[in-house]
């Protein structure tokens, strides 16, 4: 019998053992590519099977069907259709094809999509548990991919946004969209792959360091992919070795503590530290941002926009970077891009807690709190504390006063090389890091440091001292062995003693200078104060009123309350029975006032007793200048 044709199809002639087989099924199978054509085939196999004898062949092809739903997944054969498709999907009652997407729902056919759409890969945050769909659509002739929240795709009123990235989905086809997607997950849920995500950089607990896991995707959004693409290794290590060792090697040693804090960034969470500020100020000249410039090169392109960043957005907005850097340095540029210096304190604070603010969602839960623990590298041309901070403001910053020195002997030198050359050494620093044995014997150099900046400032800047000693000394062990690694006496003029950190002492100096500075308010004229009476100045006692006490000292930044409780204990004021104040009958004015009295003697020897930066330098030559250096 000569072999029938259909669709330019020749359907073969097999024997009645053939047919009794599975042969004819499998050949049949291969043709669900086209539904349409299999579906005819069918009717021409069924009168041929009918013929050898097979008189139930449809019940039989379903039943092969069913067999291979549990091979690869399809039910009854019905699967996506689109030319170039990623991968074959079941989709169930859904015809999806070239045309387009539809269901018929009893009542006619209802249009899903104009276009191929379909979920290619599962991905799941690692830090949060959030799941992204990975969606590849088509437009003409070419597939794209898009990662967007499962949220997002399983709510007929956020798919909507889709649009903007040039899906076909309005209001009207919103529903059928979210039911196609979400019934081929479901029913392919097995198939799809599933991967891993981060939206962060640095440590990530059971995988390593992002971003140099293989297989880890980073969701961190539109925002930040930038930067997150600038992290990797690129150029010649050994171009930017010999860079490094002629920084190490020179007379600047606050380029060697911002290159130091760089890579000592990644230790603050493996020495279970908390976050710190290195902050380098001085003339324009100095060539701050180079500096800045190279720390960044040491895991990410230096190219500002990158990674590098600038002072000049919302708090929010920095606490969103120091979240994204995670163990990385938060790079910032420009200090004075800040305008209002009393919100100095507050960043520092900010950046230094390492936990984001909580932030209530629509729904009235809690948003995932956002961590980091690292060092912030920033520089401007001024100091980020000053006289009115708080003390533990002052105790989380590092600060180098550039002064008239030059950080580098030939700064185009330094940027030719580092915009070509960057990347390597943070990789090459935190592979050494896997190794648990390293990070006890960073640990123990760590306890050593510690031990002995803490006899010349306060534990929180011995603190991340150490940890730049510890970070440049294990740099040099391990990639530069040039014998220039940083020393106590190196950073010991950058710390802050307890006495300096004292903000009543500090408070104190700037009450005195305030008496000094308004002599119109305190010293009455023959005919009475010209202005506002603020208090007097007799008997070696400053009197100044409670109220005025009070505003100036809030306006001030100090706090009132904490400083006469201080002042009490430390017999500096002179009180009347359990107050902080006395009465006092001001020069020309009848009524008595209640004043804060300020022993001026007494605030003459605890303001002097402030150490300058000079004698913490003798200070600690005294205790450590002759003694054997332990690295």
């Amino acid at each position: 019998m000569q072999a029938q044709t259909l669709g330019g199809i020749q359907i073969p002639e097999w024997t009645p053992e053939e047919w009794g087989g599975t042969t004819p099924y499998e050949w049949l199978y291969d043709k669900r590519g086209n539904k349409f054509l299999q579906m005819q085939l069918l009717e021409v196999m069924a009168a041929k099977a009918k013929a050898a004898g097979i008189g139930n062949f449809k019940t039989l092809w379903k039943a092969y069907l069913e067999t291979q739903k549990n091979v690869d997944g399809m039910p009854e054969g019905n699967a996506t259709n689109f030319t170039g498709q990623p991968m074959e999907l079941s989709c169930g009652r859904y015809q999806a094809d070239d045309y387009g997407i539809t269901i018929n729902n009893g009542m006619g056919e209802t249009l899903v999509c104009s276009h191929p759409i379909m979920p290619v890969r599962r991905i799941i945050n690692i830090d949060s548990g959030v799941t992204m769909i990975e969606l590849a659509f088509r437009r003409g002739k070419v597939w794209r991919k898009t990662i967007v929240p499962k949220q997002q795709i399983s709510s007929a009123q956020k798919i909507v946004d889709l649009s903007e990235q040039g899906i076909s989905v309005s209001s009207e086809t919103a529903r059928p969209l979210v039911a196609f997607l979400a019934y081929l997950e479901d029913a392919n849920y097995e198939r799809l792959q599933e991967s891993h995500s981060v939206g962060r950089l640095g440590w990530v607990d059971g995988y390593g360091f992002s971003p140099y896991v293989d297989n880890l995707l980073f969701d961190g959004g539109a925002d930040f992919q930038r930067a997150f693409d600038a992290v990797k290794p690129y150029g010649s290590w050994e171009a930017w070795k010999a860079l490094a060792l002629d920084v190490r090697a020179g007379k600047s040693i606050v380029a060697r503590v911002i290159l130091a804090a760089s890579f000592a960034s990644v230790l603050v969470e493996p020495m279970d530290a908390t976050p710190f500020i290195c902050h380098a100020w001085g003339g324009s000249e100095a060539g701050k941002t180079v500096g800045l410039m190279l720390a960044t090169s040491v895991w990410a392109s230096p190219v500002a926009g990158d990674y590098l960043r600038s002072y000049n957005g919302t708090t929010v907005a920095n606490e969103m970077q120091a979240a994204f850097c995670g163990s990385l340095p938060l790079c910032l540029d420009e200090l004075q891009c800040v305008k209002d210096r009393k919100s100095f304190d507050e960043m520092v604070y900010k950046l230094c807690e390492g936990v984001g603010r909580a932030r209530a969602t629509k729904t009235g839960g809690l948003q995932q709190i956002k961590t980091w623990r690292n060092c912030t590298i920033s520089t401007g041309e001024m100091p980020i504390t000053g006289e009115k901070s708080g003390g533990g403001a002052m105790n989380r910053v590092i600060e180098m006063d550039c002064k008239d020195e030059k950080l580098f002997k030939n700064p185009r030198e330094v940027l030719a090389v580092i915009r070509k050359n960057y990347g390597i050494a943070g990789k090459k620093f935190v592979d050494f890091f896997a190794s648990e044995s390293m990070v006890e014997h960073a640990r123990t150099m760590q306890a050593a440091f510690m031990e002995r900046l803490q006899e010349c400032a306060t534990d929180k800047q011995a603190l991340a001292a150490s940890i730049i000693l510890t970070a440049d000394s294990m740099a040099e062990l391990l990639l530069f062995q040039d014998g220039h690694a940083l020393t106590v006496d190196d950073i010991a003029p950058f710390l802050t003693t307890k006495e300096q950190m004292d903000v009543n002492k500090r408070a104190l100096a700037w009450l005195c200078d305030f008496v000094v500075s308004n002599p119109a308010r305190f010293e009455p004229g023959d005919y009475g104060y010209s202005g506002e009476c603020w208090g007097c100045v007799e008997d070696e006692r400053a009197y100044i009123v409670k109220s005025v006490f009070d505003k100036a000292m809030k306006d001030a930044g100090f706090s009132p309350e904490s400083f006469l409780s201080w002042a009490k204990r430390n017999g500096v004021i002179e009180t009347a029975q359990n107050r902080t104040t006395k009465l006092k009958r001001l020069p020309k004015i009848s009524v008595p006032a209640r004043c804060v009295c300020l022993k001026i003697s007494q605030a003459e020897d605890v303001t002097n007793s402030v150490v300058t930066d000079k004698a913490v330098l003798e200070q600690i030559n005294c205790l450590f200048g002759t003694e054997e250096k332990p690295f």
